[in-house]
């Protein structure tokens, strides 16, 4: 942290029967160099062996359930209403940290100014191939850009009202950005170096993908204020729309 002292991290993961790719995100969590750090397990009720990974970890997490929920953002807030530290962190059931001295050389930079920080991220194909996500600012020329909800850490003190709208099923992580840019500020993101985290990329059907761009309008009628602004981020939306369509057209989505 920027005045030498070591915040606490608390790093939330959620599960619902994947337990192989669970026990990979543990022991990644677990065999980081930073201590100051404390790991939530929010499992959906699985019926694969997932509860069974979590019992060996059981000495090293601060918390840990397994039940069912309404989906992965009623899981997130399940997780957020436990947390302890100062900042949040969540990383999914086969997400991982780079290496193992990930955590301390993001909290060398987790500065108590900013309510978010975030860096790029390895994106790791479901070929298993990676290569270097860069994240764009959430908000550049007027234009609004969502950013990899693992490569974000949100700062509790700056902004403590992280439930996520559990209304939208898979684009409640955009939402809360907007949400806190536009309450907090842009000049309160803060991009740093990396990557120190890698994503599992999902392959998100072209139907899900479709449907997040569409409840991005939603989003920008609620958060956006300026008409201009306003008026250019729907007329982006729009063509963003058009590209997955002419994708989808050509088969590049399933």
């Amino acid at each position: 942290m920027a005045d030498g002292t070591q915040p606490l991290i608390s790093i939330i993961t959620v599960n619902l029967n994947q337990a192989e790719k669970l026990k990979l995100t543990l022991e990644s969590v677990h065999n980081q160099s930073f201590d100051n750090k404390e790991h939530i397990v929010i499992d959906g009720g699985s019926t694969d062996k997932s509860v069974e990974v979590i019992k060996t970890f059981d000495n090293r997490l601060a918390h840990w359930e397994s039940t069912t929920d309404r989906g992965i953002y009623d899981a997130m807030n399940k997780g957020l209403s436990v947390a302890k530290g100062q900042w949040i962190h969540f990383l999914n059931a086969g997400d991982a940290y780079t290496n193992s001295n990930a955590l301390s050389e993001i909290a060398e930079n987790l500065d108590k100014a900013y309510a978010i920080i975030y860096c790029d991220v390895m994106l790791k194909g479901i070929d298993n191939s990676m290569k270097v996500w860069i994240q764009k600012p959430a908000f550049r020329f007027g234009l609004f850009n969502n950013i990899c909800h693992q490569a974000v850490f949100y700062n509790t003190r700056q902004y403590p009202d992280l439930e996520f709208d559990t209304r939208f099923e898979i684009s409640a992580d955009a939402q809360k950005l907007l949400e806190i840019g536009s309450r907090k500020g842009w000049q309160t993101f803060r991009k740093i170096p990396g990557p120190f985290v890698i994503y599992e990329e999902e392959g998100l059907s072209f139907k899900k993908a479709f449907k997040a761009l569409e409840a991005r309008e939603e989003h920008f009628q609620k958060w956006l204020k300026n008409p201009l602004l306003k008026w250019l981020n729907r007329l982006n939306l729009k063509r963003q729309k058009q590209k997955y369509l002419r994708k989808a057209k050509s088969g590049q989505n399933d």
